[in-house]
């Protein structure tokens, strides 16, 4: 759940220069954008004697770190590890076996973009070219020397400028601050970072510490750049911000890596620089408007973008586009034609050419022609400043030898009207209209919750040379830095910060001011995410009534939707309590609120029907359930992007029914959907993506499908561990899961060993008695039960009684499943009498609080018919097994594994009845359910079965003669 949003829960040989060559560029199917904006060339082999590294860089002339290697061996550890680089490689070996394996692995690299092949055999090399012409375009060179040089040069200095990303934006689509994909807040967050950085100001010792913070990088990564560094210290020329840009060194290396990983701290060190260089660009951008005649521009641009990438191309018309960089094109055609052509047969690549106008008298979105002052004036560069914005007006692919996509896109000021919208909203939904707050909120948007925290740390550090402790002003950035902490499961740490929001607004703003309610609407979802429900509900009423208070005329509206809010927040934590009834009518209160301020399509009314959806489905309504996500899912298609996370979160929870009633196929398909979806609006490495991979791995857990959910746990661990701390709760969760597998594969030592971790894991950010804890001591008690170690079992079970009997009324559907697996250790131990005991409160609950189809009750009335069969009364251990198992049939498809298992069981109490004819019927459906689920021979389930089935028809026909 999001902060107070009311949102419901639910990534060799020497050559001489005048030796023929040939050389084979093998090109990656990634986009060089995609990597970190650092360009390295290794030379694989001899070396000629008068070339060093540095003289490599020379005759290039790049700036781009050159690496020299020996041998193949010696260079293939370094290219695995350079996975965030573009990487240009020349071979200087014979052409035999080693070097064609080691080209065809090199051309499955993303990170390599070029491999050039010098061999004086050149029929073999002519052959190599042959074998390897569908791995991208076959170039010649006739000669070692300067042609080849200049060749290799142009093309690195060509990939430094393609590393380049764009962000969309459809304005339509947003309608509150919590609308936009990751993308959308991207665009927005390049929009007000260079007046960002122009309000922290910048002085000699920003500048300084920029220059130190380049030295450092260089001295270890790159030490051919360390004069550039000192000549741009001293500045004896005195040249330009757009002269030591286009020069390509060290800053526009650092710089551009620093833009394209949104790194914060960097870019605040690079301010001093980033602000001269937009200011040459606005002054240049005026003095043109001013003295030339009022005519647009026409630009090109020639650059290559992945598949992915040209399908959303196509589908953006009328959508504004803004880079992650200062965008350089230029006014020669041909420059960028000779591009696109030369880059016409990349495998995985499309080449795309952008044909730019730029009229004279935009405001916002600026540019300067340059090459007066370029360090490479041949290119006839036109600059735009940081943030610019360019709406599609035309797409048109180019068909024929040299095929490419043509995007015709014109300069526009609308990328400043969408920030002021955003702003206009945000003020709606309470948040803070300072930019530099928005801006660390926008990087939480983007996922980016790292750098977010890190970003309100430096802004807060800054700050306090001017600020009191407790100013005003501190406010927003401890509530938006509690957030971040709370999105990386940091809890403890984002309660303490947004309490101190409070605190300070509680002592400068009066007692019923809608920002204390606003934040204690925060604080409350802190406390429910704790687990500490009655707090949370304290905060929230509180907050409710100071919205209220507020509900005048002139802002009844804004506190009208802050009561739906708040009434949704209430909503969750008793749904969380399984106090379902409540919970209903606080979602029920909200949703009437918004539908009568509303559009019906409002996203605000699809969040409100997806948490009643949640309520249904808990209490077994599934059709209620599946009906108001269904519903959900239509407003969101209607009002949000394609790839919006919210509706993949609506795939989500309609996968989640459909597992529920075994339906596994149906859930699969949801799931794979938000997946697909959680990935192109968030990126591989966000958190909901391992959500997704975890619930993908659930499907397969039920299915029996044990290896394949244990890959989807493990990449979610994967992901995890690159974008979460290591005790997030969802890595316990995942511990969780892989110990589910463990216990149903029969490793029951194994089994408790994740649950362990599991423990140790959410322990660190949720107190010991969150009912998160409580269901991870159910599974331990359930593996130590099954492993015959009781008194393990029973030691867990009355823990996780213990914790539910607090926080729970006595019908939640975790105390149910506590209650059975206390009547099941008891049935062990032979103490029949208090297993019954566990099993009528169970059944009690079940029979009151849920649905007749619930699954908790099929699973009460399971255990109960196992407990009869243990105290050898089949008859009732027959009915109430019958009775699971019609229960079971109304909700889920006839080959659901729970199918086969209730089957097993009713034909082995027909089998010790000597009902063999019965028994053989029981026994054919169940074998029957796990061939279907794709059982072997040789799977434990179907083994027994296939026996028990020979055992009842030998026993059949011995009892007719």
């Amino acid at each position: 759940m999001g902060l107070a949003n009311g949102k419901q829960v639910f990534p060799e040989g020497d050559c001489k220069k005048d030796e023929e060559i040939t050389a084979i560029a093998a090109l990656t199917e990634q986009r060089v954008a995609t990597n970190n904006g650092v360009v390295s060339l290794f030379w694989i082999g001899s070396v000629p004697s008068s070339y060093t590294e540095k003289t490599l860089e020379n005759e290039l002339n790049v700036t781009t770190a050159s690496v020299t290697f020996s041998s193949i061996n010696d260079a293939r550890q370094t290219i695995e590890t350079s996975t965030n680089e573009t990487v240009f490689i020349i071979i200087n070996s014979v052409f035999d076996e080693i070097t064609n394996d080691f080209i065809t692995e090199l051309n499955k690299r993303h990170q390599v973009a070029y491999i050039y092949v010098i061999d004086s055999d050149g029929n073999r090399a002519k052959q190599a070219c042959n074998m390897l012409n569908s791995a991208g375009k076959i170039i010649h060179f006739l000669k070692f020397g300067k042609e080849m040089m200049n060749h290799i040069g142009k093309n690195i200095r060509n990939a430094m400028k393609m590393a380049i990303d764009f962000n969309m934006f459809d304005s339509k689509s947003q309608t509150t601050t919590r609308d936009l994909t990751r993308n959308s807040a991207a665009f927005l967050w390049f929009q007000i970072l260079l007046s960002i950085l122009k309000d922290f100001g910048q002085d000699s010792h920003a500048r300084m510490e920029m220059i130190n913070m380049c030295r450092a990088y260089c001295e270890k990564n790159d030490p051919s750049e360390l004069p550039n560094i000192e000549r741009y210290r001293r500045n004896d020329e005195k040249k330009s911000a757009i002269y030591w840009y286009t020069f390509e060194s060290f800053l526009y290396k650092l710089l551009n890596k620093a833009l394209r990983n949104e790194d914060v701290h960097s870019l605040c060190r690079f301010g001093c620089f980033i602000v001269e260089l937009s200011n040459e660009i606005d002054d240049l951008h005026r003095k043109r408007e001013a003295s030339e005649p009022k005519l647009p521009l026409q630009l090109f641009r020639g650059q290559v973008i992945t598949k992915r990438e040209h399908e959303q191309i196509l589908k953006s018309k009328d959508k504004l586009i803004s880079t992650n960089s200062f965008f350089s094109t230029s006014t020669n055609r041909d420059k960028a034609i000779e591009f696109v052509e030369g880059n016409s047969h990349r495998a995985g690549l499309m080449p795309i050419l952008f044909k730019i106008t730029a009229p004279p008298n935009l405001k916002q979105t600026k540019f300067a022609d340059v090459r007066h002052i370029s360090a490479h004036p041949e290119e006839e560069e036109v600059l735009f400043n940081l943030g610019a914005v360019f709406k599609i007006t035309g797409v048109e692919e180019k068909s024929g030898s040299n095929s490419y996509v043509l995007v015709r896109m014109s300069a526009t000021d609308e990328g400043y009207e969408n920030v002021e919208k955003y702003i206009g909203i945000s003020k709606d939904d309470l948040e803070s209209d300072d930019k530099r707050v928005m801006f660390g909120r926008l990087l939480i948007d983007m996922g980016q919750y790292k750098k977010s925290k890190d970003y309100y740390d430096e802004y807060i550090d800054v700050m306090k040379n001017i600020w009191r402790d407790d100013a005003l002003q501190y406010a927003p950035l401890y509530h938006n830095q509690g957030r971040a902490h709370a999105c990386m499961g940091e809890f403890d740490k984002a309660f303490i910060l947004i309490k101190r929001a409070l605190e300070i607004r509680q002592k400068h703003l009066k007692f019923n001011d809608p920002l204390i309610a606003h934040t204690l609407n925060s604080l409350g979802v802190m406390e429910g995410q704790m687990g500490r429900y009655t707090d949370a509900k304290a905060k929230f009423n509180e907050a409710l009534n100071i919205f209220q208070q507020n509900q005048t005329n002139d802002s009844s509206r804004i506190a009208s939707l802050q009561i739906a809010i708040t009434n949704s927040n209430i909503g969750w934590v008793e749904y969380l309590q399984g106090n379902y009834n409540i919970s209903e009518h606080h979602h029920k209160e909200a949703l009437k609120i918004r539908k009568n301020l509303l559009p019906e399509d409002h996203p605000l009314i699809a969040d409100n029907l997806n948490a009643l959806a949640a309520v249904y489905h808990a209490r077994g309504k599934y059709l209620d359930a599946d009906k108001n996500y269904e519903k959900a899912l239509s407003i969101r298609d209607k009002a949000l992007p394609s790839h919006h996370p919210s509706i993949a979160n609506s795939y989500q929870a309609l996968g989640s029914v459909k597992l529920e009633n075994g339906d596994y196929a149906q859930a699969l398909k949801y799931y794979e959907k938000a997946v697909g979806i959680f990935v192109e609006a968030l990126g591989a490495s966000h958190l909901l993506v391992a959500s997704s991979y975890k619930a993908i791995g659930s499907v397969h857990l039920e299915k029996g499908n044990y290896q394949s959910a244990l890959a989807y746990f493990d990449e979610s661990l994967k992901i995890l561990a690159n974008s979460v701390s290591s005790d997030h709760p969802t890595v316990g969760e995942c511990y969780h899961y892989i110990g589910m597998v463990r216990e149903r594969q029969g490793d029951y030592p194994s089994a408790i060993e994740q649950y362990k971790k599991a423990i140790a894991c959410i322990q660190k950010c949720v107190p010991v008695d969150h009912p998160s804890i409580a269901k991870i001591f159910n599974s331990m008690a359930n593996a130590y039960l099954l492993d015959r170690r009781f008194d393990s079992s029973e030691k867990y079970l009355s823990r996780a009684h213990t914790i539910q009997k607090k926080i729970y009324p006595d019908h939640h559907p975790d105390l149910v499943l506590t209650l059975n697996n206390l009547g099941v250790l008891h049935t062990y131990r032979d103490d029949p009498v208090k297993a019954k005991f566990y099993f009528d409160l169970a059944l009690v609950m079940c029979r009151q609080c849920f649905s007749p189809v619930h699954p908790a009750l099929a699973r009460t009335l399971y255990n109960i018919g196992e407990h009869y069969t243990h105290t050898k009364n089949y008859g009732e251990a027959i009915r109430t097994y019958i009775e699971a198992l019609k229960i079971r049939e109304k909700t889920v498809p006839s080959n659901d594994l729970s199918l086969a298992d209730i089957n097993s069981q009713i034909g082995y109490v027909y089998w010790i009845q000597k009902q063999y004819v019965e028994s053989f019927q029981h026994w054919t459906i169940s074998k029957g359910i796990y061939e279907k689920n794709g059982y072997t021979a040789n799977h434990p389930d179907l083994n027994r079965v296939t026996k028990n089935l020979k055992l009842a028809a030998a026993a059949t026909e011995a009892s007719t003669n």
